[in-house]
Parts: C-alpha cells; sequence; structure tokens
C-alpha cells in the first residue's frame, strides 16, 4: 500500500485534466486529504495552475511522494503556486440533484452533515429545501405547493422573471440557496449573516425548444443592504452557464443601480468565472457608448454616467482590453480602433444566432428605499 503520505506533502500525478493534452506529463501537486474506499487508500490532489474545482481523488499507486526542497527546486514556478494558495476541503457531497439536472459539485459547502452520509443531496427547485433521499425527495415533491420564491416579483418578461428576496425576512430559504452557491463559488460563504442581503432570484424559461413554456430557477446574485457595490455573491447552476443568463443578473444590477442613481459594482474578489463575465460585460457596454458617440472626445465619467459602472471599473477594463492608452507625456486617452466596432458587429452577430435575451428596464417594478435614493458623486 505504500507509505503514508501526510496532509500537506507534494506529489507527482498524472492529472485527468491532462489526459486529452498530454497524457505522458507529471505535474507536481499537493495532498488536500486522505480517504479509503474499499480497503484502497486515495489522496485528494489539487494540481499547481488548476482552479480548486478541479481538485479530485487519486489511487496511492498513481502518486509519488516529492520532499519539498526537491519540488523548490526542480518546479520552481509550480511550488510556488501551490505553496501559496490555501489547501482547498474536498467536496462533502458527490451529487447535486436539482429539478431534472443532476449536477458534480465543484467545492465543498457547509451542508449539515446528515446530508453527506449518501453522496447524493436532492433539492426542490421551488422551495429549494434538501433532504438526503430519493425517497425523501419524491415524497416532498408530490407535497410541495410552492411554484415561486418567497419574496416579490420585480421583473418579468416574455423570457425572465426575477424576485427580489429579502434575508432578514427569508432565512431558511436564503441559507439554502447560500449552500447551494457555495457548493459551485470557491470564495464566498453568506449561510451564516444572509439578514444583511437581498438576493434577487432569476427564473427562465429553460425549456421553449421542447416546449415547455414553464419558468425555472436558474441562478441569483445577492446585493448588501448598506454596501455601495450592486452584487456581492453571483451564481449560474452549471446545467444552465454558457446561455447568457450571468449577464442578465449583472445587467439587472446596474438597471438597478441607475433607478438608485448610484454608481455600482461588484464586491471584490470575483471569483475566477465571475471576473471573465463581468469583463466581457463591461467590454461591450463600455464599446457600445463608445460606438455612439457623436465628438472625437468623451471623459470616463460620461461613460460612468451612461453605464452607471465606477470610474475604477472602467479603468481596469479599457486597460485591459487596451483602450486606455498613455502617451508619452504622461496623459491618458481613449483609443478606439477598428477592432472595438468589428467586435461589436460578433456581438450582435452572436446574440442574433443564439437568441440570447436582453432585459428591458420598462419592465422593473421596483423602487429605491429613500434611504439609498441620493446619487452618488
Amino acid at each position: 500500500m505504500g507509505a503514508h503520505i501526510p496532509k500537506g506533502a507534494y506529489v507527482l500525478a498524472h492529472c485527468r485534466e491532462d489526459m486529452d493534452i498530454d497524457a505522458s506529463r507529471l505535474r507536481l501537486a499537493r495532498v488536500c486529504d486522505r480517504r479509503e474506499v474499499d480497503g484502497h487508500v486515495e489522496y485528494h490532489l489539487h494540481f499547481a495552475g488548476y482552479n480548486a474545482r478541479l481538485a479530485d481523488w487519486y489511487p496511492v499507486d498513481a502518486t509519488t511522494l516529492v520532499d519539498e526542497e526537491k519540488a523548490q527546486k526542480e518546479y520552481p514556478s509550480e511550488w510556488g503556486l501551490l505553496h501559496n494558495s490555501d489547501l482547498p476541503t474536498p467536496r462533502n457531497v458527490e451529487t447535486v440533484v436539482f429539478g431534472e439536472f443532476s449536477m458534480i459539485p465543484w467545492y465543498f459547502s457547509p451542508v449539515p452533515k446528515e446530508f453527506n452520509k449518501t453522496g447524493t443531496l436532492y433539492v426542490c427547485e421551488f422551495c429549494c429545501n434538501m433532504m438526503a433521499s430519493e425517497r425523501a425527495y419524491e415524497s416532498h415533491l408530490r407535497r410541495c405547493t410552492c411554484r415561486r420564491p418567497p419574496g416579490d416579483l420585480i421583473y418579468k418578461d416574455d423570457r425572465v422573471c426575477f424576485f427580489e428576496v429579502n434575508g432578514c425576512a427569508q432565512l431558511n430559504y436564503c441559507r439554502n440557496i447560500c449552500l447551494i452557491a457555495r457548493f459551485f463559488l470557491q470564495h464566498k460563504s453568506l449561510q451564516t449573516d444572509t439578514d444583511i442581503f437581498y438576493f434577487y432570484v432569476l427564473y427562465a424559461k429553460t425549456g421553449l425548444e421542447s416546449g415547455d413554456d414553464s419558468y425555472h430557477f436558474v441562478g441569483f446574485f445577492s446585493k448588501e443592504k448598506a454596501s455601495h457595490n450592486n452584487l456581492s455573491c453571483i451564481m449560474t447552476l452549471p446545467c444552465f452557464q454558457k446561455r447568457g443568463y450571468g449577464n442578465l443578473m449583472i445587467e439587472l444590477s446596474y438597471i438597478i443601480s441607475a433607478r438608485e442613481r448610484r454608481l455600482g459594482g461588484p464586491e471584490l474578489p470575483l471569483s475566477d468565472l465571475g471576473a471573465v463575465t463581468y469583463m466581457r460585460y463591461w467590454r461591450r457596454k463600455i464599446s457600445e457608448v463608445l460606438a455612439k458617440t457623436s465628438t472625437n472626445e468623451i471623459s470616463l465619467l460620461e461613460i460612468s454616467k451612461k453605464t452607471m459602472f465606477t470610474l475604477e471599473n472602467i479603468r481596469e477594463a479599457m486597460q485591459y482590453f487596451n483602450i486606455l492608452v498613455g502617451d508619452p507625456v504622461g496623459k491618458t486617452a481613449i483609443h478606439l480602433p477598428e477592432s472595438v466596432l468589428t467586435y461589436l458587429s460578433d456581438c450582435f452577430e452572436y446574440d442574433e444566432e443564439r437568441n440570447i435575451h436582453h432585459l428591458d428596464p420598462k419592465y422593473l417594478h421596483w423602487a429605491p428605499s429613500p434611504m439609498l435614493s441620493q446619487p452618488n458623486q
């Protein structure tokens, strides 16, 4: 069986994520945990350069122990990445059944221990109550009368609707969706203090292609009540990702900011997927403003007023996409290359081909609290 490998030790192994690229390559990894399955020892490995959601269990005979001095000397960059990162906790549930979908969690979520025993967690897509067995789940579905979240319907069009749920008034529901989100978000953990947040739950007609005209839970974002950020946590269920739903939630957060007459932006740090989604959203909206500008000059403040983006977020996005450049004298200028117009044209074409949906502010039936309606400067 081999010597016991301690938690935190460095090993070499073939990463499963490399199998389609270079199956022969050995990568440096750290041991996060150990378990025995049917008498066989397995180690939970986190590989350098890979997100923690890709950490997985590997049999002991697939690993080769490497002392830290050798790891640092022969694999300096990989060692640096692993040495300076926390060891991820192995996921405690193997499968999440949500409605008609079964999903493999990416991360550990602190759900009550009774839900860890069977390996499968069952969740009602309407009330978001959790069950540990299929029998209990089917019994619940026969009795459950919920068909929507326990909040206010604030937006509805022919494709999607949003509900605003007060985390203080609906503790159980909000804690449950936070625990579900924790399976797919590495850095966010809201389940202990939901009372300080509003939750905006997205339902969408996800089955139109198959003739299903009903709305289904897709994801949610939260917003801290006493914060200038317009979004704290955002989660789209993996089964509905890459359909533009993340953009819709970001879009609603800025429509709400416009109603409040307050600039807004996301709470940091963003997850890796969240950062990519935001950068794409900022790039598109800023490009639309620049393309519509009739003069040769526009300030970042004007862009901010038209988009409700903070100046910091605008600078970050424009520098990332080389739209904001510096000249030899030390001044900054907005560079509008032909590629911006080409990019916008591609966006519109993509939307049309994929039937991508966008929100219309006229369908938002929501007013800000008087305390939050003062514009920021």
